[in-house]
Parts: C-alpha cells; structure tokens; sequence
C-alpha cells in the first residue's frame, strides 16, 4: 500500500456541544503556495515519536489556539490508538 497525504485544518472549539468547523477559505481573500521544499515535517505526537504519523505545518501553529492547516503523511501499517479531538478537524484529498 502507498504512502498517501492529506491536507487538514483544525480550530479550537471553545464550545463542545457545539458542531464548528474550520473555514478552508483563503485568509484575506488570496491564497498563499507553500513550496515542499519549505514545508517542515515533525512529529504529529512527539510522545509516540517513530510509531507517530508525520504533520507538516502549512500556515499558522498545530500547538496554538488558532485554526491551522497542516499535512499528515502516515507511514505503512500506521495505526492510532482510541483517542479523542477537541477541536474541529476538516480534510482535503485523499
């Protein structure tokens, strides 16, 4: 099986009984091109470090209180224990 991306972004929720969703919409009406060569790649969960999928950061920081985008780049045979999110995630592709 191949490895695959995906695109994902998250916001805080300051209201879990409340659906949000992150907006994909262009900050300031324009879109930005972040180049591969540009994008740094870390683990999504240092705790699990090599067992963890990678996330590189798009726009914005995965650690703060504000809507971010990143890319997940999972490895062969990755899997993740029960876990929950306390944010509102969306993906893009495949």
């Amino acid at each position: 099986m191949g490895m695959g991306l995906s695109m994902m972004a998250c916001a805080p929720s300051s209201d879990n009984s409340k659906k949000q969703q992150a907006s994909l919409e262009p900050q300031g009406g324009k879109y930005e091109m972040v180049q591969a060569s540009e994008v740094n790649w870390t683990y999504l969960n240092p705790a699990r470090k090599d067992k963890a999928t990678m996330a590189g950061t798009l726009w914005g920081d995965r650690n703060g209180t504000k809507a971010t985008g990143f890319l997940l780049k999972p490895f062969d045979g990755f899997s993740s224990p029960p876990h929950i999110h306390n944010v509102s995630y969306q993906r893009s592709g495949d």
